[in-house]
């Protein structure tokens, strides 16, 4: 089980691009209000295939 309660914290409805290896790092290597500049940014740091999502707006309840 991977922890990401803080990425959810300080990245609430951002791009979040991580470190894509080990498979569970939960390591930010790039972040944006778009997909674009979180790319850009993991680029700029040497990671061209990044693990990248959009971390939800938590001010709302959602059901999985």
């Amino acid at each position: 089980m991977i922890d990401y309660t803080q990425i959810h914290k300080n990245f609430q409805n951002k791009w979040v691009a991580l470190k894509p290896e080990p498979l569970d790092s939960t390591e930010v290597v790039g972040s944006g209000d778009t997909l674009k500049e979180a790319l850009e940014k993991a680029k700029e740091k040497g990671f061209n295939q990044p693990i990248i999502y959009k971390v939800p707006n938590f001010q709302y309840t959602y059901v999985l």
